[in-house]
């Protein structure tokens, strides 16, 4: 079965990020330019577009997410993680990549999360 969402540490658990045309509408609500597919073409998104993803993906499992609880988890992550705001935003373009719903070639994202992967194991042998 190919995996269809991203996991993420975050919270104080082990959490799954993923993407469903729900949530992909609802995500397109709140970015400024109204569109995933511009989002994913952007080098560089703002704080705001991290954000939304990530809440977007993680309402998916866990329906009562509130935005506070949110900003204090990232606040949490940012903190714990070497440049945490970069790390959650390759994570979202991941989650947005394998879901099977924007793009038809996996491949790059599944490298991403690979990488990301080894950083995580290398974080942990220090």
């Amino acid at each position: 079965m190919i995996k269809k969402s991203v996991n993420i540490n975050i919270g104080g658990e082990e959490r799954e990020a993923k993407f469903t045309i729900g949530a992909l509408e609802e995500l397109e609500a709140m970015l400024p330019s109204h569109n995933v597919f511009s989002l994913m073409q952007k080098e560089q998104w703002s704080v705001t577009e991290i954000i939304a993803c990530l809440y977007c993906s993680l309402k998916v499992y866990e329906r009562g997410i509130s935005r506070n609880k949110l900003d204090s988890w990232i606040a949490d992550y940012c903190a714990e993680v070497e440049n945490g705001m970069i790390d959650l935003r390759l994570r979202m373009l991941a989650a947005l990549g394998i879901c099977g719903l924007v793009v038809s070639d996996r491949g790059p994202f599944d490298e991403i999360l690979a990488a990301l992967e080894d950083k995580e194991e290398e974080a942990e042998g220090k």
